[in-house]
């Protein structure tokens, strides 16, 4: 049971690093699409159907997104 708690306590901890990484950011667009690969677990093509752009556009959206929230964790 302690461990679990334990447990518990460590998954909230990373899930609001996560929150607040992902709302961090400035675009809506890489937000969305980093939340939609990475916590929804949508597929790029389905992601890129969903908003309106190509899957290229998609891995954009996401390579910034991630860089930048890389880069505000190292400051």
């Amino acid at each position: 049971e302690k461990e679990m708690s334990r447990v518990l306590k460590c998954k909230a901890r990373q899930v609001e690093r996560i929150d607040k990484a992902l709302k961090s950011l400035e675009s809506e667009e890489e937000r969305t699409a980093l939340t939609m690969r990475y916590i929804n677990r949508v597929s790029v093509s389905e992601i890129a159907e969903a908003m309106g752009y190509s899957e290229q556009r998609i891995y954009q959206f996401m390579n910034r997104g991630g860089a930048q929230i890389v880069k505000a964790k190292r400051l």
